[in-house]
């Protein structure tokens, strides 16, 4: 295991110890006094900025929350979340916003199995499910992430991303694996593959891509991608299946086969694979065993 990996339940105690990282600090501590001061348990989050989002994350996590991830903002979606929470926290209507204290405090060590978040499936096959879990799973999938993926990536690198933190993919691939092992998260989620393609050419410095089947296999031909290649490293794919000839475009465009990763809400990651290096067969993430049943 990377000896950089500090686990996700003592992630602001790191944070804490470090000079650049004070500005989050300072969120997180904002974030915290507010949930300390508000009743109940259970509260609703939705906060666009990455960055603003962690700091609320970890101020209700250490402020004793079982923290709601709502997959998005839409009225219907608020009024069926109302009934289960206490209140509702971030870019909300009446949302619970960080306390002008700033106070110092003591960042202990989560304790992994009473820290509680619940996640919302996305949906597409009926009304979201909520996914409950500890933070002791969320930090399990953290290490087999980091055992897999980690020393491929480049250790100096930014992190761009076309996907949300609010769903499990996003979380783990731009909030929590990269506070863990102390990389940069995104400053922003991008819309457009434009924007890929500029920040490249703007900066050379390399890159890891967290995407899905949904923006990856809708790449323009006519864009010149010539900016991507050699400053691109690695493009993670979740949140449904990516056609062949997407994960062949990504390799004809940017110049790296796509990282594959199969999963679910409830379940989190289970395999991985690269398609467009001419390999079909999955690989089981570190941590998970599989069987073939007779009839399947």
């Amino acid at each position: 295991m990377d000896d950089r990996l500090n686990g996700v339940s003592a992630t602001m105690a790191a944070l804490a110890a470090r000079d650049d990282a004070r500005a989050l600090v300072a969120r997180a501590t904002a974030w915290r006094h507010a949930f300390l001061a508000a009743p109940g348990t259970r509260w609703a989050l939705f906060v666009d900025s990455p960055a603003e989002f962690a700091a609320a994350l970890f101020g209700a996590w250490h402020a004793g929350k079982h923290v709601l991830l709502p997959g998005d903002a839409r009225p219907d979606t608020l009024a069926a979340l109302r009934e289960q929470v206490d209140g509702m926290a971030g870019d909300l209507p009446q949302g619970l916003q960080p306390s002008a204290t700033e106070s110092p405090l003591q960042w202990p060590r989560l304790d992994a199995r009473e820290t509680w978040i619940t996640l919302f499936t996305s949906g597409s096959t009926g009304a979201p499910e909520a996914a409950p879990k500890r933070l002791a799973q969320l930090e399990a999938e953290v290490h087999a992430l980091e055992q897999a993926f980690g020393p491929t990536m480049p250790r100096e690198s930014r992190l761009l991303t076309t996907v949300s933190h609010q769903h499990i993919y996003g979380l783990l691939f731009t909030i929590l694996w990269p506070l863990a092992v102390g990389r940069p998260m995104p400053v922003a989620r991008m819309a457009f593959h434009e924007e890929l393609v500029a920040a490249c050419a703007e900066d050379r410095t390399p890159v890891v891509l967290v995407s899905s089947p949904a923006h990856l296999k809708r790449m323009p031909e006519a864009l010149d991608w010539a900016a991507t290649r050699g400053v691109v490293r690695a493009v993670f794919s979740s949140g449904g299946p990516l056609p062949p000839e997407g994960a062949s475009d990504v390799l004809r465009h940017i110049g790296v086969s796509p990282i594959e990763v199969f999963g679910s809400s409830e379940t989190g990651g289970i395999a991985w694979r690269q398609r467009a290096a001419g390999d079909d067969h999955w690989t089981p993430l570190p941590g998970v065993a599989w069987r073939l049943q007779e009839g399947f």
